[in-house]
């Protein structure tokens, strides 16, 4: 997939990831008490993995926020 047809993908169905965006926003997350963080962590990889990425969580330790890393294999059109 190219970049091109990332966004033709994106934008074809903005109504969906605006939704997405939304319930991502909508989950309760403070950092210093840990609330919702978890939770959140979960929603972005699930959004990322919907859209063909690999992801993986990671954490520095046991008590350490999770770090979501998506990666998306698409090609970028030669200059």
């Amino acid at each position: 997939m190219t970049i091109e047809e990332l966004h033709r993908q994106v934008e074809k169905n903005w109504d969906r990831h605006l939704r997405e965006t939304r319930r991502i926003l909508k989950i309760p997350s403070v950092s210093v008490t840990g609330e919702g963080i978890q939770e959140t962590a979960d929603a972005v990889d699930d959004m990322l993995s919907e859209l063909g990425a690999k992801t993986r969580q990671f954490r520095a330790t046991k008590k350490s926020h999770p770090l979501v890393y998506g990666h998306l294999d698409v090609l970028q059109p030669s200059r």
